[in-house]
């Protein structure tokens, strides 16, 4: 069934699904370049030139597609040049040199994919405000009609290097709990990324990883605790680290002093707050 077409809201891209970190295809970059055409035709000012958009063009910049896209900014020109030659678009206009480089693509036959009935005309002229301005790619920042347009709420593009680091560290944990944690989760970005943001490294956390589930996977209490809000928590990380730090590949370090021993959960209560199964303990310290 290649006849007739759907709507596709530009908040797909709100959606789970289309967060998750990774490489676009080709296919997504496209379906991306016409969620961020412009609808509309209207104008922007950029730095000190009035720039007029039209309807079925993206005013973006090769640099915002490559952080977007996973892709590096070499790949994102030549993907347009192929779109430009299988006449998906009739012109890239681009400006260089100065503080407000942009690109500027056209995408053609721009109505077929996203054509308004009459009666979409006469619902969006009842329902809209005469003031409201007219929508903006979700990438265009800047200014509209020489205003800062506050209203456009300008998600950050995800960084490929973090979302490397995410994945892998949330499949480790999954290996070692069997858990089925997911990395496009946004607590869980939320999380790592701001871990690696104070200059934590992967190796940092794939170390609290391995520490807190040698000391707590074993025990009924502590074990429901081996997630990503707990282990990569901004108070306690730090602390997790330090003590994954003073044990060596073998298990052995010094043994944390213990503050309470818990007889019902089998467990012991450290200084620092946390719990560890108590055969644990034995068999990491002696």
């Amino acid at each position: 069934m290649s006849d007739g077409w759907i709507r596709l809201h530009r908040k797909v891209r709100e959606h789970q699904f289309w967060q998750e970190p990774r490489r676009f295809s080709n296919a997504e970059a496209w379906i991306d370049l016409l969620l961020s055409a412009s609808h509309e035709d209207h104008e922007i000012v950029i730095g000190t030139q009035i720039m007029a958009v039209k309807r079925g063009q993206v005013l973006t910049s090769q640099r915002k597609l490559a952080q977007r896209w996973g892709w590096d900014r070499e790949t994102v020109s030549r993907y347009l040049k192929l779109c430009l030659k299988l006449d998906q678009i009739s012109r890239i206009q681009t400006s260089r040199g100065t503080s407000h480089g942009y690109t500027l693509i056209t995408i053609r036959n721009y109505s077929k994919y996203q054509n308004r009935t009459d009666h979409d005309a006469a619902t969006d002229a009842t329902t809209k405000p005469a003031t409201m301005p007219p929508p903006m790619p979700q990438d265009q920042e800047l200014y509209k009609n020489g205003k800062k347009n506050i209203a456009a709420k300008k998600e950050p593009s995800p960084d490929p290097v973090f979302s490397a680091i995410i994945i892998k560290t949330v499949r480790r944990l999954n290996e070692l709990t069997g858990a089925d944690y997911r990395p496009a989760t946004k607590a869980t970005v939320k999380h790592i990324r701001a871990r690696l943001a104070e200059g934590f490294t992967e190796n940092d956390l794939l170390a609290v990883i391995e520490d807190r589930c040698t000391r707590w996977r074993d025990d009924s209490t502590m074990r429901d605790y081996l997630r990503p809000s707990t282990l990569f928590n901004a108070e306690k990380f730090e602390s997790y680290l330090q003590a994954a730090r003073a044990t060596n590949g073998n298990g052995a370090g010094t043994p944390p002093k213990i503050k309470q021993t818990d007889e019902a959960a089998d467990s012991y209560i450290l200084e620092d707050g946390s719990r560890i199964n108590r055969d644990t303990y034995r068999r990491m310290y002696g």
